[in-house]
């Protein structure tokens, strides 16, 4: 007779199963054990504490492994952890049944941050040693990521002007509604939410006070750090910019940084060599899109020796034949010939205002003779080009990208790095910083990283070619 199998939450175990036989021999949480056992801690800056009296303290490895664990499973916050700790039996399995509470892992995180980003280091360098990172093409890009204090808490200049016009209509309203009140004779009571509109108003002005001083037009008093941004799927919010460069031979992290810039224009240089300094050497080309497109940031990748190829932005209309990418500077004869062969002679220095490079402008004085004068420029003076400082990096670019393997690379970077954010925001859930502080953010991006890179590194653990110290 057929019967079907039903849940049993009191069966007995005569001889109960250990928590070995329950976590597979090919688990990711095997790899993050013996990896972490495989380090030298303490050389990486952790705390090793050491307890006399008293309860023993917690190892540090003990507390890396469970935050490894966390991120490369998803679980981010650490109440998260603490729970896991007591439910999750891979977890309990890599904590030898420890339980350690969320104000321990909180302590730990801040007593540790830098030693996170050199762990991060550190699990490129065991993959660089045993041959899964490549030096052949990298590819940088960048994502933008929601801190933890609220947006909608923060100093919005704009929301602090409209406060306190209402505060000053609506008393206004009301003074009018006493004064109308005394003339009837009648008592009149002030609205609640106006008994303390001096306290309020002293609030707003503070607040506008701050933020002319720091030159912003939001602020989180308690996350100065973070930036109204563009993020994806939430909008304008406070944010920071995490930065990654991923190797195209195993789609590794090789550098992994924040900052709170809210566009990439400055990063290229600062992440090609982060990642020369976790790797030991600059690859043979770095790929970005076009956020990282500036003059500046290809001058010094030049100067430096960094073989880049960088997205550039099309303009509108460019393909016209009076475009301004038409004109091109003649750096020997320092003129600027137009797509009429016609020459541009050098007038001024042209000051383009604060932070900004001096750019020399350069004129045309055939307008008067030449028979396009009225398709090329309206300015009664002649058709005037700008040259920046960096105009020469820009052309060499535009040029390295007329051959069809630079092309090709191009085309080549989504597949480099972009999956890189996909894994950490959807496989691992990463949307949200849980840290306050640029410093802290940091820390905890390089442990998403490295935990990203160990889920990476698990199968060439499992085939035996990832060498362990």
């Amino acid at each position: 007779m057929g019967y079907t199998i039903r849940a049993n939450s009191h069966t007995l175990f005569l001889l109960p199963p250990s928590l070995d036989e329950l976590v597979p021999a090919d688990h990711l949480v095997r790899f993050i054990c013996k990896l972490v056992d495989s380090l030298d801690l303490e050389a990486l800056g952790f705390q090793v504490l050491k307890g006399e009296f008293g309860r023993p303290p917690y190892a540090a490895d003990l507390f890396v492994k469970a935050f490894v664990w966390g991120h490369a499973f998803g679980v981010h916050s650490r109440r998260a952890l603490e729970r896991a700790s007591y439910e999750n039996v891979s977890l309990m399995w890599l904590l030898g049944w420890n339980h350690p509470d969320h104000s321990s892992l909180a302590r730990f995180f801040r007593q540790n941050k830098e030693a996170l980003r050199k762990l991060f280091r550190r699990v490129v360098w065991v993959a660089k040693r045993s041959g899964l990172v490549g030096q052949s093409v990298y590819a940088v890009d960048g994502t933008k990521i929601q801190s933890q204090a609220s947006t909608e808490k923060a100093w919005h200049r704009g929301k602090l002007e409209k406060e306190w016009e209402a505060l000053e209509a609506a008393t206004e309203a009301e003074m009018v509604a006493w004064e109308a009140a005394e003339e009837a004779g009648e008592r009149y009571e002030l609205p609640e939410n106006l008994r303390d509109v001096g306290e309020q108003q002293k609030a707003i002005q503070r607040a506008m006070t701050e933020l002319k001083e720091v030159e912003r037009e939001h602020l989180h008093p308690a996350e100065r750090e973070a930036r109204v941004m563009k993020v994806r799927k939430a909008g304008l919010a406070l944010a920071y910019n995490a930065q990654v460069v991923s190797d195209a031979k195993n789609q590794l992290i090789v550098a992994a940084d924040v900052v709170n810039d809210e566009n990439d224009s400055g990063q290229l240089v600062h992440m090609i060599e982060e990642a020369v300094e976790n790797v030991g050497g600059a690859p043979e080309e770095t790929v970005a899109d076009s956020g990282y497109m500036s003059g500046k940031a290809l001058s010094m990748a030049e100067e430096l020796g960094y073989s880049v190829v960088v997205a550039i932005r099309k303009e509108t209309g460019e393909g016209k034949k009076h475009h301004r990418a038409q004109f091109k500077y003649d750096p020997s004869r320092d003129v600027v010939v137009c797509p009429e062969a016609k020459e541009l002679g050098f007038e001024r220095i042209k000051d383009r205002g604060e932070g900004r490079e001096e750019c020399r402008l350069y004129r045309c004085r055939n307008g008067d003779i030449c028979p396009h004068r009225s398709e090329c420029s309206k300015d009664p003076g002649g058709r005037s080009i700008s040259i920046g400082p960096y105009e020469g990096a820009i052309e060499r670019q535009k040029e390295k990208q007329q051959h069809g393997d630079k092309r090709g690379l191009l085309a080549r970077r989504k597949v480099i790095v972009e999956p890189v954010f996909a894994q950490i925001k959807e496989r691992m859930g990463l949307r949200r910083f849980l840290v306050r502080g640029l410093e802290a953010v940091r820390a905890e991006w390089a442990l998403a990283c490295t935990a990203y890179n160990l889920r990476k590194l698990h199968k060439h653990w499992l085939a035996r070619t990832l060498v362990l110290a």
